[in-house]
């Protein structure tokens, strides 16, 4: 999952969205960060969760699978993070009956309100990402395509990331259904996990 996904999976406790979504920006021991907030370091916690949920989730496999098989290998995985959060974005009343537009708002102000405690790698990501406002990109086609040309030119070694989405959209049924039954599998999981 990518930053939207991650997000809607702390969507009841506020505190958590910040860590949740800086989460891949805290690297090793989580112990040694004494000075960072628990509630950001419990959304760290959440967000490590996820990527290890997310990549052991059969239907995630066989949707990797599906872009493996089309000519999307060594980032298939990349790819099937992207394209979820494209999924939930678009169907996103199928999972919540939270406000999408307000709910990003929300994720904005509270990592704004704890910026301060996260590393400038992050700081610098995220101010690009509130001014061009990706986590509302993401449910749109021209928004998922923009967001995957942009992603494939962070990776530093050639890939064709951005020709995940013409594979996408002539296996979408077959996708859909695959990432439906995850999102559902992983927000029960997440809740029970950590007593959301």
């Amino acid at each position: 999952m990518n930053f939207l996904g991650h997000c809607f999976l702390t969507r009841h406790d506020k505190t958590l969205l910040s860590g949740n979504l800086g989460g891949d920006f805290f690297k090793g021991d989580l112990d040694l960060f004494k000075e960072t907030p628990k509630h950001i370091i419990k959304g760290v916690e959440i967000h490590r969760f996820i990527d290890s949920y997310t990549d052991n989730h059969k239907a995630v496999q066989e949707a990797a699978h599906i872009l493996q098989d089309n000519g999307i290998k060594r980032i298939s995985y990349i790819a099937t993070d992207l394209l979820i959060d494209h999924y939930l974005g678009k169907k996103w009343k199928k999972f919540t009956t939270k406000n999408q537009a307000r709910f990003i708002k929300k994720i904005y102000k509270q990592t704004d309100k704890d910026i301060i405690y996260f590393p400038e790698e992050f700081k610098t990501m995220f101010i690009k990402m509130k001014q061009k406002d990706w986590l509302n990109r993401y449910q749109s086609i021209d928004g998922i395509d923009l967001t995957l040309y942009k992603f494939s030119l962070k990776l530093h070694f050639n890939n064709n990331l951005h020709d995940t989405l013409p594979i996408y959209l002539k296996h979408q049924k077959e996708m859909d259904k695959l990432f439906k039954q995850f999102l559902k599998d992983i927000d029960k999981t997440v809740e029970k996990t950590f007593n959301l």
